[in-house]
């Protein structure tokens, strides 16, 4: 029997300020959770394992709606926003956040190319909105951001009176990303009994045949878009953290061509090694999700890659 896995993070800092948001927290901040992967519809014991972190980031597939339709993910997202486990869970949570990723668009393998992109991301963040009124001013915040910039991306700022500084920034994978070199089929003839059933695998396999073309052809497809691009190499510049914890969605550091990573998005991938070489930041972790398991890879002796989950994926 698997037990349900969980990330925390232990880091001792008494005021936490969120860099796009200028939010305030006065009661301090020692632990911090991060997950993934999380099926609306089954049980979610993980929560009472997870315990009371004082704030919680999610790193994609908050959801799995049954279709791809708007309305699904819209329900989907509200039957986990009103969970039991989930709702006393989060509304201890001083800070509640977090990035989207493909299923979170209610469309496996989704990015820039989504069909009504901008109402799904309005669904998601308002699935973010606070359950306690202390929260509200910054999560409408948070919210309008998101709209503005047509993306979930943001960073969070957490210091301390022993000068001590931590940045969280929470990077959208899918809402810029172009197709892979091969698109993918990953969303097709899901709802067809027994045929749906495959399309996971099938999707795997295409995967796999566009990391090998990718290579050859030397394909230019984006993940970030310019406009976070650039935002990013401003945050990275613009602070003097001991860590620095970035959030992708997807794997940055797997050696797996059969999962959605950054080695499907080689220049993409190469942009994101010059913009780190270039920046240095201390302390460097990197954090994904999407792939139901937890591991912990390393691009090189100076960068590692944490893949967490929550999960209720058995």
């Amino acid at each position: 029997m698997r037990r349900d896995i969980v990330i925390i993070f232990a880091i001792i800092v008494e005021n936490a300020w969120c860099a796009d948001y200028e939010h305030v927290i006065k009661n301090g901040v020692q632990r911090i959770g991060f997950g993934s992967c999380n099926k609306q519809y089954k049980e979610q014991p993980m929560w009472d394992v997870v315990g009371k972190p004082d704030a919680w980031f999610w790193t994609g597939d908050v959801v799995y709606p049954n279709s791809s339709d708007v309305s699904a993910l819209e329900a989907a997202l509200q039957e986990q926003r009103e969970r039991k486990e989930y709702v006393k869970f989060a509304k201890e949570i001083s800070i509640l956040d977090g990035t989207w990723d493909d299923h979170d668009l209610g469309i496996n393998d989704a990015g820039k190319n989504t069909q009504d992109l901008e109402r799904r991301l309005l669904a998601y963040v308002n699935f973010l909105r606070p359950y306690n009124n202390n929260r509200e001013k910054r999560e409408e915040k948070r919210a309008r951001l998101a709209i503005e910039r047509r993306g979930a991306y943001c960073s969070h700022l957490f210091t301390s009176t022993l000068k001590n500084e931590v940045v969280f920034i929470l990077l959208d994978t899918r809402s810029f990303r172009d197709d892979h070199f091969i698109p993918s089929v990953g969303a097709m003839f899901r709802n067809i009994p027994i045929i749906g059933r495959f399309m996971p695998l099938v999707a795997s396999a295409t995967r796999l045949l566009a990391a090998f073309f990718t290579r050859i052809f030397n394909f230019q497809g984006d993940i970030l878009g310019e406009d976070q691009w650039l935002w990013l190499e401003e945050t990275l510049q613009n602070h003097s953290a001991q860590f620095v914890f970035i959030v992708s969605s997807i794997q940055f550091a797997t050696s797996n061509p059969s999962f959605e990573s950054w080695q499907h998005f080689p220049k993409a991938k190469r942009r994101f090694l010059q913009l780190l070489a270039h920046t240095k930041p201390n302390g460097l972790l990197l954090i994904s999700g999407d792939v139901h398991h937890a591991e912990f890879s390393a691009q090189s002796k100076y960068l590692y890659s944490q893949t967490t989950t929550t999960t209720n994926n058995n």
